[in-house]
């Protein structure tokens, strides 16, 4: 094992390094080959462009996990596990499957109990309309901490008919922190009025954020709402 540092050095240039033990250097054959892997042949051209989030991530255990934009039914999610030298499809879809809709710009984060957390943006052609929706993706792992399996429960955080919303980032806040304290928080820029508006919305990690009600905006008020009637 080692190290790696990535600097950018100009708009568009990045120089990696990568930091080896000096027993492995010695024992080496060279020259050393780096050889990137293909995880999913079937992803969209931009992928992962956009989203303003990670999109790959390392659990407490060593396993990798890929969030990516896919033309291929449930082909969203890819892992390895740390004692893997392949990716696995984690069958897991993140927009519903259906052909008039198209997922952009993917966002995520593992929370403390390292079940992973997205916001996409669904493009539904036929509605001309571009939705923020979250998922939760629960993961399995056998008595060696090896991901076995992944399931998938979502919900639309915005529901207007006209609306346009571009560019997600989530974020799982205060890991550990428990109850009240570790929440997941999703910032998206919204252009479905005519002045345009940046949305914050936040759920704590312990309560269904499947469920609109658990979803509140910076000042606490259910669903984003900006009556100022339903503070608690």
């Amino acid at each position: 094992s080692g190290e790696y540092s990535l600097k950018k050095l100009s708009q568009g240039s990045y120089s990696l390094s990568i930091l080896l033990p000096k027993d492995k250097l010695e024992k080496a054959t060279w020259p050393l080959t780096i050889d990137p892997v293909v995880i999913d042949a079937t992803s969209n051209a931009t992928a992962t462009a956009y989203g303003n989030g990670r999109h790959i991530f390392r659990d407490a255990w060593g396993n990798l996990i890929a969030i990516t934009s896919s033309t291929e039914v449930n082909n969203n999610i890819w892992y390895k596990n740390y004692n893997s030298i392949t990716w696995t499809d984690g069958a897991v879809e993140l927009d519903g499957g259906s052909s008039t809709i198209v997922s952009l710009e993917v966002s995520g984060d593992l929370d403390s109990n390292q079940d992973l957390h997205t916001a996409i943006i669904l493009h539904e052609v036929s509605f001309a309309r571009k939705r923020v929706k979250y998922g939760k993706i629960s993961i399995a792992r056998n008595s060696n901490n090896e991901i076995t399996s992944m399931s998938i429960s979502s919900l639309n955080l915005s529901a207007e008919s006209t609306e346009t919303n571009y560019r997600p980032s989530l974020i799982v806040a205060n890991k550990g922190g428990g109850a009240g304290v570790e929440k997941v928080a999703v910032a998206y820029a919204m252009n479905g009025t005519s002045r345009g508006e940046i949305r914050f919305m936040q759920c704590d990690v312990a309560d269904d954020c499947t469920t609109a009600a658990n979803w509140k905006n910076a000042s606490e008020e259910k669903d984003g709402s900006g009556t100022c009637s339903d503070l608690d």
